[in-house]
């Protein structure tokens, strides 16, 4: 199935609708001929495809190499991975390449010269992306902080205090007290209280939750 004239991509890409393969084969090769650029080399990586197409890379592998059973590309293993695959440089038969002939293509990999791939370059500023701690994009941690003189438990925490036969206000206060004398310091105030442990400490004992007129029966 190679043609023997030269044609555009669109050209290249109507001959998908003919062919005879899954939708899936079909929009990873169009995905591919995304990639293409006249006069400039062609050589997207398995990962950037499967990422590009919404498959998974064992279906790219099985597609791309569909696609070269039946000639409509032609691969080209570079000396260079991304992450773990291997880069190929991919010809579309028929189409008109602008200049960048085969020839052209072994002129510009051979001796030392490392060609600059687009997926490295990538993967490379991931990378440095990630190390930076600034850049990443992730919510800033709250810094521990001693509990305010004014501090008064949630209803969720006042409520399980009740329900537990202890008074939120004599709590509040001795937490309060205990956290300045010890110098403790807490990000979340009424999880920290409501960790601590009341059993033993009768002066914080109600006798009846309901006692309190601000009460709500909370769900479990």
């Amino acid at each position: 199935m190679q043609p023997s004239i030269s044609f555009g991509i669109n050209d290249w890409r109507n001959q998908l609708l003919d062919l005879d393969c899954t939708c899936q084969v079909k929009c990873i090769a169009y995905t591919l001929s995304m990639h293409w650029r006249e006069g400039k080399r062609c050589y997207p990586s398995q990962r950037v495809l499967a990422e590009e197409a919404g498959v998974d890379p064992k279906t790219v592998r099985k597609a791309l190499n569909f696609l070269e059973e039946v000639g409509l590309i032609k691969r080209k293993k570079l000396k260079i991975k991304a992450l773990s695959f291997d880069l190929c440089e991919y010809e579309f038969f028929g189409v008109d390449t602008g200049g960048n002939t085969e020839g052209n293509t072994e002129g510009n990999t051979g001796g030392n010269h490392t060609p600059e791939i687009r997926e490295i370059r990538e993967v490379r500023e991931v990378r440095e992306h990630i190390s930076d701690k600034s850049s990443i994009c992730v919510p800033k941690r709250k810094n521990a902080t001693l509990v305010p003189d004014d501090w008064q438990p949630d209803e969720k925490t006042r409520n399980k205090l009740l329900s537990n036969g202890l008074d939120p206000v004599l709590v509040a206060e001795k937490f309060k007290n205990s956290c300045h004398a010890k110098g403790l310091k807490y990000i979340d105030f009424n999880r920290a209280v409501l960790a601590w442990d009341w059993s033993r400490d009768p002066a914080v004992k109600r006798k009846s939750p309901q006692d309190d007129p601000f009460y709500v029966e909370w769900p479990v």
